[in-house]
């Protein structure tokens, strides 16, 4: 059997699709460009979904390093969750 080349099949377009995986953080979707699902991250992400804010300061104490744009995120949901509850306490 022999191949055969046929220019006119083959498109100049390269198709490349960025895998990403999307993780359930403090309450809002956060999407990143991991490409795999790293079990110890999803560990500490549900963890952190049911202690709060406590267990990130323990985290950060014990050197525990997430990427720094996912880190960024959960300060970010942190100081927003803090600020809506400092805000229904005066509304009480």
């Amino acid at each position: 059997m022999k191949a055969t080349f046929d220019p006119n099949t083959v498109t100049n377009t390269p198709s490349h699709t960025i895998a990403k995986t999307k993780y359930f953080i403090l309450g809002e979707e956060y999407e990143c460009n991991i490409t795999y699902n790293d079990v110890k991250v999803a560990m500490i992400i549900a963890t952190l979904n049911i202690l709060g804010e406590p267990f990130w300061i323990d985290l950060k104490k014990q050197g525990c390093v997430l990427n720094s744009d996912m880190a960024n995120f959960i300060e970010t949901r942190l100081k927003i969750i803090n600020r809506n509850n400092k805000v229904e306490d005066i509304l009480k």
